[in-house]
């Protein structure tokens, strides 16, 4: 009897890249739960998001040449790259998007990040794209066989803002995304509570992902069943 390969694409978020060295926790965790598994590398400080799509797709294609069923999971600006890269493959060979931390309705740090130079030059075109977005694809919908984990802390970047700079960031955070716009658009969702920069390297981020990939439900403890304000 012939096995099936079920493999798993990691793509890390803006300013994260040597070697998608910030998803090798989670990699880790994934092969030994019997994934084949490959972590992206991109220049994300150097590109837009559509020019991170157009160097990504060739890699992912390969995987679908390589494996039976291909899973992409990306954590904050990767897992907006995830969703759209998910459409490179056959639908024969789509498998499961997981988003961790994703700003998918966009990030209000990222308005404030674009007012200081320094962190303007150094994170570069995908930053201005991050800054209250709106994507182009239907993410007020549902989408069937995408997850989202939202993280939630009580500090990080957003809780050490003055008021003056804080619009947007109402509500629950990771320190970095809100809970509403990491979980729009998604069909699973759930919270977890973990800062933003440590969701990829967090064991129970890593089961959830495993379970959303294996079942496509996230376990009842985190999931989230009531509708998140999105506005």
């Amino acid at each position: 009897m012939t096995t099936r390969t079920e493999g798993a694409i990691l793509i890390h978020g803006l300013g994260l890249s040597v070697q998608g060295a910030s998803m090798r926790p989670l990699a880790l965790r994934l092969r030994r739960a019997g994934y084949a598994v490959t972590c992206l590398d991109y220049p994300s400080s150097r590109m837009s998001l559509d020019d991170a799509v157009r160097h990504l797709a060739p890699y992912v294609r390969s995987a679908g040449e390589r494996w039976d069923r291909v899973h992409l999971v990306g954590h904050s600006l990767g897992g907006l790259l995830a969703v759209r890269l998910h459409e490179a493959l056959p639908e024969e060979k789509q498998g499961r998007v997981v988003q961790i931390g994703s700003p998918n309705l966009g990030s209000p740090l990222a308005t404030v990040a674009l007012r200081l130079t320094p962190i303007r030059a150094a994170l570069g075109p995908a930053l201005g794209e991050l800054q209250h977005a709106r994507p182009r694809h239907a993410l007020w919908d549902k989408r069937p066989g995408v997850g989202a984990i939202a993280g939630r802390t009580g500090w990080g970047p957003a809780a050490r803002l003055p008021a003056s700079w804080r619009e947007g960031l109402e509500g629950e955070t990771d320190g970095k995304v809100t809970v509403a716009s990491a979980l729009a658009g998604a069909d699973g969702r759930a919270v977890i509570p973990v800062g933003h920069a440590f969701l990829p390297a967090s064991r129970r981020v890593a089961d959830a992902v495993i379970a959303y990939l294996r079942d496509g439900a996230f376990p009842a403890a985190i999931r989230v069943e009531r509708e998140v304000a999105l506005a």
